[in-house]
């Protein structure tokens, strides 16, 4: 299941406007196909005695949401 690592968010400094993307990521077992809901499931996972999980059993996939601003006449550029 992907979680959301940073909501978007626009800043707004000295009029000129800064769009910090979305961020979603997926953590999954190669193996088992196990989806992990944040990073520190994944960590457990790993650190677990009992888990034959490796380091590079876990895959994570960043999925960046970028939303342009407009240009052109309406905006008076």
């Amino acid at each position: 299941m992907p979680f959301i690592e940073q909501k978007e968010e626009v800043i707004n400094d000295e009029g000129v406007p800064f769009i910090k993307p979305q961020v979603e990521v997926t953590l999954k077992h190669k193996v088992t196909g196990k989806e992990y809901s944040s990073d520190a499931e994944a960590l457990a996972d790993l650190q677990d005695p009992n888990s034959e999980t490796k380091p590079g059993d876990i895959t994570r996939s960043v999925k960046i949401n970028v939303k342009l601003p407009p240009f052109g006449a309406k905006t008076n550029l």
